[in-house]
């Protein structure tokens, strides 16, 4: 029996509970990801077309993440409560539904390798070089184009590397054709599967670093600040009452003395410092005018109520996802295969709350989509934060900063190029803090006890004929087993993640209420001509 004829004798039920959740995940992604992108946009850019890349790659990982709900959710329907298969479940319909799954993971990895690789660059390359050379378009294409084929090199590297690096010994008492020979059957094999899998592995590696750096920081800061606000107005207008005095008061001394005598070098440019910052304080005095003429500060202990609500919500959810990565990682020191098989965990021993939670859900169709896409945002929405706190940043160098209605075209299109990475890496972080959901979801199997059976959760334990894995999972522990030096690296990057939500955690407790009149307006990149465009 052949896929496609499988897959038609697939129960349509089955189909549409699987597929029509994805559907509507493909729709709220596109949505999330334009009013998103909407929020930070440079207000003053009349070019759209950075927003419109900038959401559809966003959107594009979301898809990848959502996917996930899916494969789970065919794995367990195949199913029965007693451990049994349906009887429509047969093995050719069973390898038709995970070849299905299979090819759509591959299809959604290879887009997000030609939209990170090629669309993104050269649209950043192209805002460049626009700045620099607004007149001749078609140069400003070539260029860009020359930059972009530096991507290009990078990823046809990676490829080629991952599809001739031997997973297997090569013949140690062969000849060189008889190596060459074997690694050209290894990649015969694998149908180039090897390579798009080492490729998405490498680029994870580097989702798990912006994780560390940007999610880290924002599971911890972004609740804790909705419970505790900004400074109020009051606050706010006694600051530059006090600053503006200081300011006035240093430059009426400067500017006297300037009238008896000239100034040396260090002094005219303080000079000059001083009157950037009145002006600065001016701009920022005249925006809390108008806030307080604003019907958000009137409706303020509303929305205060509501923040504190959602904040409190959110760091409830913040320290059950720490403590469920914690728990499961003290569970793999104790438990697992080893370093060289990527600390994988045969059965979970240690219980696990967020994890219990999805299992349970997946039972109560749709509830655990709805449950994971939650999840999936919020993890997004932090990492966003994160990059609002600490800026985009190349090389440990600031960059760009994130402001809402302040963000050039450049950084969306770099916001975009880090969110698609962190998203994937968002598959190993989530397989990390719910296992079983993610592995076997919420399948059973019939585990013979002493010539009775005993019901129980699918795990690693289990044979492959009694309970099928998810094919993420699989695409994950395949490769593990194959180069294990991802699966470790993915571990103790876990472990640097939690040490830098707990020190990010402390930190944000301990620190003072943000200003945000001083998030509004910026003395680094503030211009004269864009004041209707500010706000808090």
């Amino acid at each position: 029996m052949g896929l496609s004829e499988a897959v038609v004798n697939l129960p349509s039920f089955v189909s549409a509970y699987g597929w029509v959740p994805f559907v509507v995940a493909i729709l709220l992604s596109i949505l999330f990801s334009s009013l998103y992108v909407k929020r930070f946009r440079c207000r003053s850019e009349r070019d759209r077309c950075s927003s419109i890349i900038a959401t559809v790659g966003i959107s594009i990982a979301l898809l990848s993440a959502s996917l996930l709900p899916v494969d789970v959710f065919l794995v367990s329907f195949m199913k029965n409560p007693d451990g049994a298969f349906k009887e429509w479940a047969t093995n050719a319909t069973r390898q038709a539904v995970e070849d299905s799954v299979t090819y759509t993971y591959y299809s959604l990895y290879a887009v997000i390798l030609f939209y990170t690789f090629f669309i993104l660059p050269l649209s950043y390359f192209s805002y460049e070089e626009r700045d620099e050379d607004s007149r001749n378009s078609f140069g400003v294409f070539v260029t860009a184009l020359l930059y972009t084929f530096v991507f290009l090199f990078v990823i046809s590297g990676l490829l080629l590397a991952g599809a001739f690096i031997p997973y297997k010994s090569a013949p140690q008492n062969g000849t060189e054709w008889d190596k060459i020979d074997f690694l050209i059957k290894e990649l015969y094999k694998s149908r180039g599967k090897d390579a798009l899998s080492f490729v998405v592995n490498i680029l994870t590696i580097y989702g798990m670093l912006n994780i560390i750096l940007y999610t880290s920081n924002g599971l911890a800061s972004f609740p804790i600040t909705l419970i505790k606000g900004f400074r109020s107005l009051s606050e706010e207008e006694l600051i530059l009452t006090e600053s503006q005095a200081s300011t006035q008061s240093r430059l009426n001394a400067l500017r006297s003395k300037q009238v008896r005598k000239s100034l040396s070098s260090r002094e005219i440019a303080a000079l000059a410092d001083l009157e950037e910052e009145q002006s600065l304080i001016s701009k920022r005095s005249a925006l809390l005018e108008s806030e307080k003429r604003s019907i958000y500060y009137k409706c303020q202990p509303f929305f205060r109520i509501v923040n504190g609500i959602f904040g409190c919500i959110g760091i409830g959810f913040s320290l059950i996802f720490f403590v469920s990565l914690l728990i499961t990682n003290i569970d793999k020191i104790m438990n697992s295969l080893g370093y060289k098989m990527g600390y994988t965990l045969k059965e979970n021993l240690l219980p696990n709350l967020l994890d219990y939670i999805m299992v349970k859900s997946q039972k109560i169709f749709p509830l655990d989509y709805v449950i994971f896409f939650l999840i999936i945002l919020f993890l997004l929405i932090c990492t966003v934060s994160g990059m609002r706190y600490l800026g985009i940043c190349c090389l440990c160098i600031p960059m760009y900063r994130i402001r809402p209605g302040r963000t050039p075209p450049q950084a969306l299109i770099m916001l975009s190029f880090i969110l698609m990475f962190v998203v994937i890496a968002f598959h190993i972080l989530m397989y990390s803090v719910i296992p079983t959901y993610t592995t076997f979801g919420s399948q059973y199997y019939c585990k013979d006890g002493n010539g009775t059976c005993v019901l129980t959760a699918c795990s690693l334990d289990a044979s492959s004929a009694d309970c099928i894995m998810t094919r993420g999972a699989a695409f994950v522990l395949s490769f593990a087993y194959k180069a294990w030096v991802f699966a470790a690296a993915y571990y103790w990057m876990t472990w640097v993640f939690l040490a830098a939500f707990a020190v990010n955690f402390i930190c944000v407790l301990i620190r003072a209420r943000k200003s945000s009149l001083e998030e509004a307006i910026d003395k680094d990149d503030f211009d004269d001509d864009d004041d209707h465009m500010i706000s808090i």
